[in-house]
């Protein structure tokens, strides 16, 4: 048992937006016992004019709430904008947002808690909130995404150097972390292998927005963002007019996104509760997770590829160099231009035998199992008295 069981996560996802591995690691270690204190991210005024639902809990004001016991959700306020690209801006907003957490962890009587975070943009003042061990989850390359100043990556390396534990979701984060970080442990992204398996059983029901659509239907689960090659879905909507494409996810890109509207054969979802998960997957007879090659990509563990596999369903992809493993399990689209050829080659493959294959895969990668291991982490580093070199 670990001397501390109180974790301050500093998250860059909304509790209630997509759930991730952030969200899903938090719940998982207050059910384990820990306490837990999930901060949502610094999110600028100006994020909200891109468009709404990405974090509803938004106001002037810090609002603390509790969604089960054992874990709260503290948002945060709107905050100074272009604080991403100007570093004084975001010192100015993490000396605002930690003195904001440090009076919450007084309300719950948090002291010494391990700080857990996924964003090196709170590495100049993380020291402040106390925490007796600090840990880095990093799950992208976080320097890549569009609009982060160039100070981001001097932050990642600073925050990769102090921290006790750094966890990683590809080989090529492994690679650069391991150059700087003391340890550093290679967790993937996992999937909820038994409830995307209800896609497969003849009593889920497809809804009725996807129910009567002419097949195939081809369908994407995820956000419509910056880093989606939208010429692949331009590809496969205009050559292939007599196919259904479906997307399912909110469009962060919203320019982009809205040029789709103009093919008949494309649907623009936008969220769907993740309940209603494996009733659109079982409407998709292929899913596609189109990315745009960068550096963004090349470290990318998507989520959606190991939910389309644990709904059995076939899957094409592109700009993944990392799920190029996958041999035998997906289909690598080379551009645009390939995804018509590769998504009918998946129709044509698709037998039951592939199906089982994708099913079995997807119970490795159970969020349980992988859960599992970064607890085993957690309680080690909780039992260390002294972990050499390391100042929170």
């Amino acid at each position: 048992m670990t001397a501390n069981r109180d974790i301050v996560c500093i998250s860059t996802q909304a509790w209630s937006y997509l759930w991730t591995r952030k969200q899903r690691f938090m719940d998982r270690f207050a059910h384990a016992g820990y306490r837990v204190l999930y901060v949502e991210p610094i999110e600028p005024l100006l994020w909200q004019l891109k468009g709404p639902g990405y974090n509803q809990s938004l106001g002037l004001r810090a609002r603390l709430r509790e969604v089960r016991p054992n874990l709260h959700v503290l948002s945060l306020p709107v905050m100074l904008p272009f604080s991403h690209r100007f570093s004084l801006l975001n010192w100015l907003n993490q000396w605002w947002a930690v003195a904001i957490i440090r009076r919450h962890m007084e309300t719950l009587g948090m002291r010494a808690p391990i700080v857990w975070t996924y964003t090196p943009l709170v590495g100049s003042r993380i020291s402040s909130l106390g925490g007796c061990r600090l840990v880095y989850d990093c799950v992208d390359a976080q320097g890549q995404y569009p609009g982060m100043g160039r100070y981001v990556d001097g932050m990642e390396e600073d925050l990769l150097r102090r921290a006790d534990v750094v966890f990683v979701t590809s080989e090529a984060l492994l690679e650069r972390a391991g150059r700087l970080a003391a340890r550093v442990h290679l967790v993937p992204n996992g999937v909820d292998a038994e409830h995307l398996r209800r896609a497969t059983l003849p009593e889920t029901e497809v809804p009725d927005d996807v129910a009567g659509l002419s097949r195939p239907v081809i369908g994407f689960v995820g956000a419509l963002a910056e880093w989606i090659d939208f010429e692949a879905i331009r590809a496969l909507a205009e050559r292939r007019p007599s196919w259904s494409i479906v997307l399912i996810g909110p469009a962060k890109r919203a320019g982009e996104v809205h040029t789709l509207e103009r093919f008949g054969n494309v649907r623009l979802l936008g969220m769907r509760p993740k309940e209603s998960l494996p009733g659109y997957l079982k409407a998709f007879d292929a899913c596609i997770s189109p990315f745009r090659p960068g550096e963004l990509a090349t470290a990318a563990d998507p989520l959606k590829v190991y939910e389309y596999l644990a709904a059995g369903r076939p899957v094409v992809l592109s700009g993944l160099p990392a799920m190029e493993r996958l041999a035998g399990l997906v289909y690598v689209a080379r551009g645009p231009e390939d995804y018509v050829s590769q998504v009918e080659r998946a129709l044509e493959e698709n037998t039951e035998a592939r199906v089982q294959q994708r099913l079995a895969f997807a119970e490795t990668r159970s969020w349980d199992r992988l859960f599992a291991e970064v607890l085993a982490v957690t309680e080690e580093l909780g039992r260390e008295d002294a972990w050499p070199g390391r100042e929170v």
